[in-house]
């Protein structure tokens, strides 16, 4: 049981992954980052988890204003 529901969360954060590539790739990055953070969530403190922790904080920059002083 514990790993048909560890498959069931893997699944669910690649399926966020990818619609997170999606969303990202029509312009959507608010909802993008939130379905990266998500499936960051979803896969914990992994090597996959990391890079879309990453991913998510390298889209919310590159749509951040450049402040002008």
């Amino acid at each position: 049981l514990h790993r048909e529901r560890a498959a069931a969360v893997r699944d669910e954060a690649q399926v966020r992954e990818r619609l997170a590539d999606c969303l990202a790739d029509r312009g959507d990055v608010s909802r993008a980052v939130a379905e990266y953070e998500r499936a960051s969530q979803l896969y914990g403190p992994t090597p996959a988890g990391q890079e879309l922790s990453l991913k998510a904080e390298q889209l919310r920059a590159r749509t951040q204003p450049v402040s002008q002083h």
